[in-house]
């Protein structure tokens, strides 16, 4: 039988002179000062001069919390914890065009044609229209780039939000000219929606495995991936069970994945 073994997802960074850390050390150390645009050790430097900075995408201080490259557009769009999506244009060195008000915070965002798909908390919805803003609950929008129009996933009728608890990951598949959102919980759930061209989701299944919060999510070959804070990563078949447990006891990591990123 083949070893799974971990996707090359995990990148950190160092800083020139400076150790820390501890656990696994990654096959390349990026400095920060270079990055930055000053690093003083030249080509002395221990750490890799292989990534700069382009340009400084505003100064309001605000948290970035979600960044995501559309290609229908051709622009730049970043969510934060303010509740705004700010819109750049990367041909006019990445300036500001504009913003809009999405009405909650950003915990992360995906693009497709046209849309953004943002998780977020949002103040539990009741049925008659309402909202117990003392009761946070898991949130999915899909936001029209055009209109600026937001539409959320419900479960269902009597759970109209995506989640009971935080959504904290997001990820787009292309499906039979439509699109499949998965999504991460801080419960441990991923769940899977369709997601029509109208803006209309609808739940499809759960995947459930994990035992604390889902941090990331990738689709490699067509099988999915998962990370979670309970410092396992699971591969996933099409049907919603887990094929594989990667954790330290079978050559994982002992810490929990904070991201997955698959290239």
């Amino acid at each position: 039988a083949g070893r799974v073994g971990w996707p090359r997802w995990r990148w950190r960074q160092r800083s020139c002179g400076g150790g820390g850390g501890g656990g696994e050390r990654p096959a390349v150390l990026l400095c920060k000062f270079h990055m930055q645009g000053g690093c003083q050790q030249g080509s002395n430097c221990q750490y890799a001069h292989g990534m700069s900075v382009m340009a400084n995408m505003g100064s309001d201080q605000v948290p970035v919390t979600g960044l995501v490259y559309n290609e229908s557009t051709r622009r730049m769009y970043s969510g934060s914890a303010d509740g705004t999506i700010r819109v750049w244009d990367p041909a006019a060195d990445f300036r500001m065009e504009t913003s809009f008000p999405l009405g909650v915070n950003v915990r992360d965002m995906k693009g497709t044609p046209g849309h953004l798909v943002v998780s977020s908390d949002q103040p539990m919805p009741l049925q008659d229209g309402t909202q117990l803003p003392e009761v946070p609950v898991g949130g999915v929008l899909l936001c029209n780039l055009a209109t600026q129009s937001v539409a959320p996933a419900k479960r269902s009728e009597a759970e109209p939000f995506a989640n009971v608890s935080g959504v904290r990951c997001v990820a787009i598949l292309d499906h039979n000219g439509g699109h499949v959102v998965v999504t991460g919980a801080e419960n441990g759930d991923i769940d899977t929606w369709t997601c029509a061209a109208n803006g209309v989701f609808q739940h499809h299944k759960t995947h459930r495995g994990h035992a604390r919060t889902v941090t990331g999510l990738v689709m490699l070959s067509g099988v999915l991936w998962s990370s979670s804070v309970d410092t396992t990563v699971r591969v996933w078949d099409p049907a919603g069970a887990c094929q594989h447990t990667i954790s330290r006891i079978n050559g994982g990591d002992s810490a929990g994945g904070t991201c997955l990123e698959g290239f």
